[in-house]
């Protein structure tokens, strides 16, 4: 998928800022001419999540396909009917298709069409050609459709910033220890978030991202482990073994990847767009490929983990040996545009992280882990919201 424009991204954030979540279709001039199109891994993983049809229990050919009743939003604010047909052929080993009737009078090819749903219909909207905005502000059938995604929204977002204005009218708290993850620990400690491994968002539903202020440090987004499957290395043991070095008596890899640099260790990031596989190759004529992630499941930890976040910031200061915080502000972020991860990792702006280390004789790796450059969230997720908590 290309890269939204300023003005797509303007639209999409109306969808975003009233809690309605969505995938993202870029039609092709083919796929309009036929009546066709290819259901991509995200429109199939949403479609499945919101319980409209699941594919990979479909079985191919014509008499297996499905309907589901939808609507397309026209710039007069009214919802069209272009009900949807979902199935997977008899040929091309039945590769997931699905349609909207008279879509072609509605879409022009390379458009960028937003799938939602609610309560088990699908409703497009056409960031290209339809000024949500616009239409937001005219209220009508448009507004009628955002207004029970907002109510259920705004109820556990408020009562999360109710808890940080708490916490931030205490002033600054003294902290245990100083490490980079000590203020991120103390908030969850004042929330009465619990330590947990989960990889679940930390508060109903919305994920918590504590830093200090002054920091310019990168935005930790998620750890994923590779696809063992389709990398060469089978694992993070042969990974230390191969890339590893000593330090302080004990192999480690401590190390970023970025795509088209190779670092110290002769390691950069390579998308490959016919097999849509991120792989972190290495500039060794005998190993120049070495792990590898699947496209869709980046994309799919980025939705998962990022749904809704709260970028929490933090003055710092010190105290003898201990350090104390005071939480200053939020910045609230939701939806992630999944589809901007791929182009981002190609332009070094997303990059990943190894933490891998010996333990007891055994590699353990926290991670890897994948990050956005500092000032970075405005690509990747719609507009935000800052909040203040003083």
């Amino acid at each position: 998928m290309r890269l939204l424009t300023q003005t797509e991204v303007d639209r999409l954030n109306v969808l975003s800022a009233n809690g309605v979540d969505f995938a993202l279709l870029e039609p092709t001039a083919t796929g309009l001419g036929k009546n066709i199109m290819d259901a991509v891994e995200d429109v199939r993983a949403f479609l499945a999540t919101h319980g409209i049809h699941d594919y990979s229990t479909q079985a191919k050919g014509p008499t297996a396909k499905k309907h589901r009743v939808t609507y397309v939003l026209t710039e007069p604010n009214v919802f069209a009917r272009a009900d949807a047909t979902l199935y997977r052929p008899e040929t091309k080993d039945g590769d997931p298709r699905l349609w909207f009737s008279r879509f072609n009078r509605h879409a022009l090819p390379s458009d960028i069409v937003a799938i939602s749903a609610y309560r088990g219909e699908i409703f497009l909207f056409n960031l290209t050609r339809v000024d949500l905005v616009a239409l937001e502000r005219q209220g009508g059938a448009f507004d009628d459709f955002l207004a029970p995604f907002f109510v259920q929204r705004v109820s556990v977002v408020d009562e999360l910033r109710g808890a940080l204005e708490v916490i931030a009218r205490r002033g600054f708290i003294r902290s245990e220890g100083s490490a980079d993850t000590t203020v991120g620990m103390l908030l969850e400690r004042e929330l009465g978030i619990k330590p947990n491994p989960s990889r679940a968002p930390d508060y109903k539903g919305i994920e918590i991202k504590a830093s200090r202020a002054k920091r310019t440090n990168r935005h930790n987004l998620f750890a994923r482990v590779p696809d063992w499957k389709l990398s060469y290395l089978k694992s993070s043991q042969q990974m230390l073994d191969q890339f590893g070095y000593i330090r302080d008596g004990r192999r480690q890899l401590y190390c970023t990847v970025s795509a088209g640099t190779a670092n110290p260790q002769g390691l950069y990031l390579d998308y490959d767009s016919t097999t849509d596989i991120v792989w972190e190759a290495s500039t060794r004529p005998e190993l120049p490929r070495v792990l590898a992630w699947a496209a869709h499941g980046l994309e799919e930890s980025l939705r998962e983990k990022h749904a809704e976040t709260f970028w929490v910031s933090a003055e710092s200061r010190r105290d003898g040996d201990a350090e104390e915080f005071h939480f200053t502000s939020v910045e609230h972020t939701s939806n992630p545009i999944v589809e901007q991860l791929v182009p981002l990792i190609r332009t070094k702006h997303v990059t990943l992280d190894h933490l891998n280390r010996e333990k007891n004789g055994r590699a353990a790796e926290r991670g890897p882990l994948f990050k956005l450059r500092h000032g970075g969230l405005s690509l990747l997720f719609p507009p935000s919201k800052v909040y203040t908590l003083l």
